[in-house]
This record gives structure tokens, C-alpha cells and sequence, in this order.
């Protein structure tokens, strides 16, 4: 389908929009349609009216929520009560992206300090489409990067279950087995023995009536019995009795088989298990700046005094290096496009994994609120850029000291 000359999608439901302006609602919708096609959207201007929307996005469950409000506050007001009305809410995994007035932005960054919403974009008064388009698509990015490795835990979780049970059978199977086969075993003897005392009982009794006879023709008769039964003993019991031993024994060698076959499947599955989980490399520095020949150059410098250096080229790239990553210091410029320096130290500082890493932030900038923003997303010093590496040897030395003494 196209509009105005540029070719959009079909209905999205990954995306979920919440305004009291049913103005700016549709405004958002007919931005987003462009890269999303047609995406959901309800006009809720008060508390009492989230129960609606609350419907609709246990409906939906979008990956990402977008709150447009006229005020930070009641932004804040109506997600407080859609995340305290109902468990289900909470527990729905999706990313929150907030749309304030440039004036409310320290409120905004705030709110992603606290880890209440993910993401926010100042687009009041001087609205740049580009930068709302460029923040739906990262928050989008991070949704599906935070899903994916939600599953592989479950899939690990669940084949973990299920090796450690295929363990247990594997143990089991061989004393399982060998006890049975000791009971057939014991029941075949006892039953061999049981006919042949029974064919030697008649055997002996039909004899003596026989021989009581005292007749030529019935002594001949015994003779023949008695070759009879030794024919059926020999042609029929024991053989039978052999066989049936025979393919208990070939059983038993099946069930070995069987039994390191399987080790050797659980062996081989344990290290699947082990070669999927994410290989952690660990280096000196994480180096991330949008400039490529500033981050080149830079990283070959602190290389060639020794240190161990990665590079990305933003935010999010450096979000999706840190999961197979873990750095002793990260040197992270604060003035980037799309996802900014602080906002990046925030996602870093809000993942368990990479919260202990110490951030030091790189900026052409000496602006008190730049420094106070920084400080309050947990950061642990700055380096003005440009620097000598001198200087920024210097700054990172008692991070890696530490690191490399504990």
C-alpha cells in the first residue's frame, strides 16, 4: 500500500499507543506507519479509563508501549495504575517508550533512571520525526534481543531437565534389566528341572507296570519309552531351554549396547549444552564513540600501550557486544545518535550482568548538567575530549588495577 508516494505495511500489533490528544495519537500513528504499517492506539485521558487499555494490551501484548501524554505526570500516573492493576502487566515482557515536552525531559530521564519506563524522547515543541522513527525501531531491536535470549534460557533450562533425567535412565537401565533377567532365568532352571523330574516320574512308573508284565513285547515297549523320553529331553527341553537362555544373553548384550550408546548421547548432549551457552571474553577497555576514525585511532593508541581494546560504533551495538563481553572499564561518549551515552549507561547499569562494569564517559562537552545527568546513571568519572593517552591511561589505571587484583 502506498501513501503520499512511499510505500508502507499492514496492521502491526508489536506497537501500542496510549494519549490523552487523540490528535497526537493519530499524528504518531500516521508517523509509525511508514516503517510499521497500521499500529494500535487508544485515547485514555484518565485513570479510571486504563481498564480499557488494559484489556486491549493483554489482547495485543505488544512488544512496545508508547506513552503520549501532555505531562510527564500523568504519563507516570496511568503506568503506576496499569502496572499495579494486574500481575499479568507486570510480568508481560515489552519495552516503554515516553514522548514529553523538551522542558520535563530531567522528569523523563528520571523515570528511566528508576527503571520505570526504558526510553524517552523529547519531540515537544520542535518535533524531529526522524528521532522518534530511530527510537520505536532500537526499542523494537531490544525487545526482540531480550526475547531471544529469554528463550535460549528456557530451551537450556529445559534440555538441563531433560539430560539430568536421561542421566538417571541411563543409570537405572542396566540394574533394571539384569534384575529381570535374573528372575527369567531362575523362573526357566526352575521350570527345566520341575519337567524333567515329572518325565522321569512317569517314566518310572509306566517302566514298572511294564516290567510287571513280564511279557517280551512290553519289555521292548519300556526300552522304547525309556528312548522316547530321553529324545523328547534332548530334542525338545533342552534345546528350548538353551535357546531361550541364548536370547536372554543376546538380550543382555542389546541392553549393553543400548546402555553406551546412551552414554555416549548424553555425553554428546551435555556438550551441546555447554558449546550453547554464551562464550564470555574478557578485555581491558570497550571502547564506544559514533566517530569511527576518532574510536580507531583512539583504540589503536591504548593498544600499543598494551591494553586489550573492542570497539562499537553506538549504543545499542555496545549493548549487544556486552552479552559475550565483559570489559574491566568502558569508555563511553555521552553525544551519540539515536540511543545517547547516558541512556546507554543506564540500560548497562539496569542488566545484573553488566551492572558492576565501571563506565567512565567521553565528552567535547564541560556542562555541569551533562556531568550531574552522568553521575546520577552511574558513572565513575569523565575524560574531555580530546586527551592524550597520558591522560586516559591514567584515568582507567585504577579500574583495571582493581579489577586485575581481585
Amino acid at each position: 500500500m502506498r501513501m503520499g508516494g512511499i510505500m508502507v505495511k499492514g496492521e502491526n500489533d508489536k506497537i501500542m499507543i496510549l494519549s490523552d490528544s487523540k490528535n497526537e495519537l493519530e499524528d504518531i500513528q500516521r508517523l509509525l506507519r511508514i516503517d510499521h504499517g497500521r499500529v494500535q492506539g487508544k485515547t485514555v485521558r484518565e485513570v479510571d479509563e486504563s481498564v480499557i487499555s488494559l484489556r486491549l494490551f493483554d489482547k495485543q501484548k505488544p512488544a512496545l508501549l508508547i506513552l503520549a501524554y501532555d505531562t510527564v505526570e500523568r504519563a507516570e500516573q496511568l503506568y503506576i495504575y496499569l502496572y499495579n492493576l494486574d500481575e499479568k502487566f507486570q510480568k508481560m515482557p515489552h519495552q516503554t517508550l515516553l514522548l514529553c515536552r523538551g522542558n520535563e525531559s530531567d522528569k523523563a530521564f528520571k523515570l528511566c533512571h528508576e527503571e520505570l519506563i526504558d526510553d524517552y524522547v523529547a519531540d515537544r515543541p520542535l518535533f524531529d520525526p526522524h528521532r522518534l522513527r530511530l527510537s520505536v525501531n532500537q526499542a523494537l531491536e531490544r525487545y526482540e534481543l531480550q526475547r531471544q535470549i529469554g528463550n535460549l534460557k528456557k530451551q537450556m533450562g529445559v534440555l538441563a531437565s531433560g539430560l539430568n533425567q536421561f542421566d538417571s535412565l541411563v543409570r537405572n537401565i542396566s540394574s533394571i534389566s539384569e534384575v529381570q533377567q535374573k528372575r527369567v532365568m531362575e523362573a526357566v532352571k526352575s521350570y527345566s528341572h520341575r519337567l524333567n523330574g515329572s518325565m522321569q516320574k512317569l517314566e518310572k512308573e509306566m517302566g514298572e507296570k511294564i516290567t510287571a508284565l513280564k511279557d517280551p513285547a512290553a519289555l521292548h515297549a519300556r526300552a522304547t519309552l525309556t528312548q522316547e523320553v530321553e529324545k523328547v529331553r534332548n530334542e525338545a527341553i533342552e534345546p528350548g531351554n538353551l535357546e531361550l537362555v541364548g536370547a536372554l544373553k543376546k538380550q543382555k548384550k542389546l541392553q549393553q549396547k543400548l546402555h553406551t550408546e546412551a552414554l555416549k548421547y548424553a555425553s554428546r548432549t551435555r556438550e551441546v549444552v555447554e558449546e550453547s551457552e554464551v562464550e564470555v571474553r574478557t578485555v581491558d577497555l570497550l571502547l564506544v564513540d559514533d566517530d569511527d576514525f576518532y574510536r580507531h585511532s583512539f583504540a589503536e593508541l591504548l593498544e600499543e600501550s598494551g591494553l586489550s581494546v573492542a570497539q562499537a560504533e553506538d549504543g545499542p551495538a555496545a549493548i549487544r557486544t556486552l552479552i559475550n563481553l565483559k570489559p574491566k572499564v568502558i569508555l563511553l561518549d555521552i553525544q551519540m545518535p539515536g540511543i545517547n551515552g547516558i541512556t546507554t549507561l543506564r540500560q548497562i547499569r539496569a542488566n545484573p550482568q553488566t551492572a558492576g562494569i565501571p563506565v567512565l564517559m567521553l565528552t567535547g562537552i564541560n556542562s555541569d548538567e551533562v556531568v550531574m545527568q552522568s553521575r546520577d546513571a552511574g558513572a565513575k568519572g569523565f575524560i574531555l575530549k580530546p586527551s592524550s593517552r597520558e591522560t586516559v591511561l591514567a584515568k582507567i589505571a585504577p579500574f583495571i588495577k582493581h579489577t586485575q587484583e581481585t
